[in-house]
């Protein structure tokens, strides 16, 4: 494409070597490039005669940085995205000293580093001023500077200052009346500047303002860019920039805006404003600020002033291209508006107290609103709705289904959608099934809910693949919400990649399944974070799982440690957990279960009710585990889900090969009913291969590893074990006739760390061989039970020294020996 533009269009060749010397000469090496920032600067130079607009400005840059890479072979600029979508060139390290770059600064521009310091040296240089069309400088002192700077031809200028610099004198631009952009980043805005009478552009980047007034003298002026610390108005000599296209005033401190200003710029294309500002045809006092009594128009700074506002109607009289602004309410936006025909590119904010993301940042096409949900549709706003990007919703009443009362069925360009305390809202989209839309949010990559107190489902009636592009959901404080999809929308959720689900009180599991669903999805699911859900019982829930005690109270529910038993009377046992409420009689409990009181634990013969009794309070089950559902998950924490007692669950060796390869970290946090990470994991298959880290926090009842899935686990390369109070051993000792190994490796592990294990008394208490060939740091902290590391023979061939309490020993060759010394 690039090559066939440089065919027809030989006269893009100046535009592209001045788009490459801006890049290289007015921002520095390495840095982010704003697309934005070289579309002003190649409109007020009047690169692009053929362009009309901005939006025709960007896209033009887009070309040239492509041409760039084509026909300089200059890879190394390109353009990137950021996390709010903005585009930027990056210009990597060694760009600025490419042979093309060279040739033509030397012919164009100064450079502001070298070149410029000899200029400035000697004065046999001095008559190259007279043809210079661009300068960057750098003023470190002023008065090494020439008084009169004589620039005749000079388009481009940019000054950046230093930390001991002073202001520049008010004499500064007289040899420069040629000037088309400038570029100032300054302590404060010199005066005058009405000398600069053909500037088109200006990007003014000040810590004090005083003097706004100045620049109502560029009559010429097409675009405006101001940045400033302190608070400013608009005064009423800014209305003489009738010429303006762009006026960009987001990172000003915008105290005033004086009626009539934007009435008399009729040219104006783009308006960006603070989301600060919203005091539209607002009465107020004024108060003392920096800026001149010229700019508000009052003689009194003390507050015996009273000033008007410049009201809204003003803006919603222009026909702009794109519109940044903080309205109070939508309903003050009318429908036949002119703003909102031609309007290619907004950010409207509602104002709230719960921003969810800066205003100022992110790609265009922003809706921010509250209110009402009736005023919303009635308003300007709903006009927007079908081509808006991010939409956000926060404390909007009267809403009980977004559908139908806000936009029917259209949301074609929707990437984000935020909603935020929205009590009345019952479901985020009910279908009704005589008006199925074909395509309602193929474009919505992130979903965020949060404080919905009604909401009961996302989503209700028929789908036809509308999720299709989801890649993120996270769901705060929905307190009846049960579930988050139905199985049968699996399969069209095909890109999810993260899932992160907090404080939902009622959340029973992320996909609810019928008896016949088959489990089709989650193959690009990598990040899964669960907090605080209390009633979980897993990843997946049954349709009448309740049915069988899944949701018992933790004090009644049975566990596999209060099942232990110590000769106490089984049929008390079984009474205490609540277990004459099911059908099964005591007799046919204590006929299936054996207990051990060698070990303390529950040796399973034929009790397929304990097992499906683990498998219904287990978090990924072997039925969806041995379909390999979630093959590309990396990520995995959960947090407080007081129900679940078991992790990973799976019982056929021949389809646990290659469960879960990918997970590299697991973090569990105050899972009080938590018995196994890993329960009947069959230690002959290939599982969990990947993992590296794994923490552990406040997990009382927890059984850790069994000597088999301890091999298992040949890339773990650091264990956080912490406050986990009933925990006498990490690795379980088995009988040797159960245990199907001779030798513990942990190939990978560098870093062990055990903290306030009060009752910690070993490492390991088997006969089996322990091999930590690559530990180099143990720490334990607050262990005062544990007086060895393992029973058989124990090989830490790098470890040098231990961490106990804080403080630093010397193991030496034997770790246990060691541990047994400082224990005495």
């Amino acid at each position: 494409m690039a090559r066939q533009i440089i065919d027809e269009n030989g006269g893009l060749a100046l535009q592209v070597d001045l788009c490459l010397l801006i890049c290289s000469n007015m921002f520095p090496e390495g840095s982010n490039i704003p697309i934005e920032d070289l579309a002003i600067i190649g409109m007020g130079l009047k690169l692009f005669e053929d362009v009309q607009d901005m939006i025709g400005a960007r896209q033009r840059v887009l070309l040239l940085i492509e041409i760039i890479r084509y026909r300089h072979g200059i890879n190394e600029l390109r353009v990137e995205k950021d996390e709010y979508e903005n585009q930027y060139v990056k210009m990597l390290v060694g760009t600025r000293n490419s042979k093309r770059l060279i040739a033509l600064r030397n012919q164009f521009m100064f450079d502001r580093e070298t070149i410029m310091e000899k200029l400035l040296q000697t004065t046999r240089f001095a008559t190259k001023f007279e043809s210079c069309r661009g300068l960057s400088l750098l003023l470190k002192r002023i008065s090494e500077y020439p008084v009169n700077l004589n620039c005749p031809k000079l388009a481009l200028l940019q000054i950046r200052y230093g930390e001991d610099s002073t202001i520049l004198p008010a004499d500064f631009f007289q040899g420069m009346k040629e000037l088309r952009v400038l570029s100032l980043d300054v302590p404060s805005l010199p005066y005058p500047l009405d000398v600069l009478r053909n500037l088109r552009t200006l990007y003014l980047k000040v810590v004090k303002l005083k003097y706004m007034s100045v620049i109502g003298g560029l009559i010429n002026l097409e675009f405006l860019s101001i940045s400033t610390l302190s608070s400013a108005g608009i005064p009423e000599v800014m209305g003489q920039l009738e010429n303006l296209r762009l006026l960009d005033v987001r990172k000003m401190n915008l105290a005033y805006i004086s009626p009539g200003v934007f009435s008399r710029m009729s040219k104006l294309e783009e308006l960006y404003l603070p989301s600060s500002f919203k005091r539209w045809g607002c009465r107020e006092k004024e108060e003392y600020n920096d800026y001149d009594e010229c700019e508000s128009g009052g003689e009194d700074h003390y507050g015996n002033e009273e000033r008007i506002n410049a009201s809204l109607s003003e803006i919603l009289s222009l026909s702009l291209n794109a519109l940044q602004i903080c309205i109070p309410n939508a309903s003050l936006l009318p429908i036949a508006s002119p703003t909102f025909k031609n309007i290619r590119q907004f950010k409207i904010l509602v104002p709230n107290n719960l921003i969810y993301r800066p205003f100022d940042k992110g790609s265009m096409n922003m809706l921010q609103l509250a209110g009402d949900a009736c005023d919303i549709k009635e308003s300007g706003v709903c006009n927007l709705m079908r081509r808006t990007g991010h939409l956000s919703l926060t404390r909007v009443k009267n809403l009980k289904n977004l559908v139908h009362q806000l936009e029917d069925y259209h949301f074609p360009w929707l990437n984000e959608m935020i909603i935020t305390e929205c009590d009345e809202l019952e479901y985020l989209i009910d279908i009704r099934e005589n008006c199925i839309p074909f395509s309602l949010f193929w474009e919505l990559k992130t979903l965020h809910l949060s404080m919905l107190s009604s909401l009961k489902e996302i989503w209700r009636g028929p789908h036809i693949g509308w999720f299709q592009n989801l890649r993120q959901i996270n769901i705060r404080f929905c307190h009846k919400l049960k579930y988050v999809f139905p199985m049968s929308m699996a399969s069209e959720l095909r890109n999810l990649h993260s899932i992160e689900i907090l404080d939902c009180d009622e959340m029973e599991g992320i996909f609810k399944t019928e008896v016949d669903d088959y489990l089709n999805g989650f193959y690009c699911l990598e990040e899964l974070y669960l907090y605080s859900l209390p009633k979980l019982v897993g990843f997946l829930v049954e349709k009448d799982c309740t049915k069988v005690g899944a949701y018992e109270d933790t004090k009644q529910s049975l566990t596999m440690n209060e099942v232990v038993s110590n000769g106490r009377n089984l049929e008390g046992q079984i009474s205490r957990f609540g277990v004459n409420s099911r059908p099964t009689s005591i007799s046919k409990w204590k006929n299936k279960l054996l207990l051990s009181t060698q070990n303390k634990q529950v040796s399973l013969i034929k009790n397929t009710d304990v097992i499906s009794h683990m498998e219904m309070n287990c978090a990924f089950s072997s039925k969806l585990l041995v379909k390999k559902r979630l093959e590309n998950l990396k990520k995995l924490k959960i947090a407080f889900c007081d129900a679940i007692k078991v992790i990973f669950s799976c019982k056929d060796k021949h389809g646990a090969i290659g469960v879960l390869n990918s997970l590299k970290e697991l973090e569990l946090f105050g899972l009080r009913n938590l018995v196994h990470i890993w329960f009947q994991v069959p230690s002959e298959t290939t599982a969990f291969w990947n993992l590296q880290l794994l923490v552990l926090v406040d997990c009382h009842n927890l059984y850790l590893f069994s000597p088999g899935v301890a091999n298992l686990l040949v890339q773990l390369q650091e264990v956080q074990i912490s406050r986990c109070e009933k925990m006498e051993e990490i690795v379980l000792n088995e009988n040797k006739r159960n245990c199907s190994t001779d030798k513990i490796i942990f190939h990978q592990l560098r870093a062990l760390e055990l903290q306030y294990m009060s009752s910690l008394r070993i490492f390991y208490g088997g006969i089996c061989a322990i091999e930590l060939p690559l530990l180099e740091s143990l720490k334990l902290n607050q262990c005062n039970k544990m007086e060895s590391f393992s029973y058989g023979s124990l090989y830490t061939p790098k470890l040098d020294g231990i961490q106990i309490n804080g403080r630093s020993y010397s193991s030496g060759r034997d770790l246990n020996a060691t541990m047994e010394w400082l224990k005495k």
